[in-house]
């Protein structure tokens, strides 16, 4: 009888092949499993960017449409965004940018932050705008670091104003 020759199992070659593909389609999907991730953090930061926008100006514009007279500014472009207030201990209304914030002071109270503190304040500008009846734009930019896409933002609204 002849000795047979064959083992019918796999060779080295063989399973070292496949461990090789194996690992590189692993790790095609991590890294796409990855930028996925990243992606999806930054858009969650870019609609947190814009929801804080949208948050802060709303809050203005509530203000300003409520006030019956904007004292800062009286004229030109302020850094400080002052109206009177229909509950007299309110008075006065107060936005101001404190420590990259947008903080907003009803009268004698301690200011509160408008905007979140993981995102900055970097311009704040409330102008008077020739005219009657008479209106305030309000200009805000907000960064966020941690996010590049995108990483400022700037928005305004312009509030017509009923009394002044």
């Amino acid at each position: 009888m002849k000795a047979s020759t064959k083992n019918g199992g796999y060779s080295l070659i063989g399973v070292l092949l496949y461990v090789a593909i194996a690992s590189a389609s692993l790790f095609a999907l991590a890294s796409l499993f990855r930028s996925g991730l990243e992606t999806s953090q930054d858009v969650r930061g870019a609609l947190d960017l814009r929801e804080a926008m949208s948050f802060a100006l709303d809050r203005v514009q509530e203000r300003l449409e409520e006030a019956g007279a904007v004292t800062t500014p009286g004229s030109g472009t302020s850094e400080t965004l002052s109206m009177d207030a229909p509950d007299p201990s309110d008075a006065p209304v107060t936005f101001f940018v404190s420590a990259g914030r947008l903080m907003l002071q009803l009268g004698a109270q301690e200011a509160q932050p408008v905007t979140p503190e993981d995102v900055t304040v970097t311009a704040f500008t409330a102008e008077r705008l020739a005219g009657s009846p008479a209106s305030v734009r309000v200009t805000l930019s907000l960064s966020r670091g941690a996010i590049p896409i995108p990483a400022a933002l700037t928005s305004s609204v312009i509030v017509t104003l009923r009394y002044d």
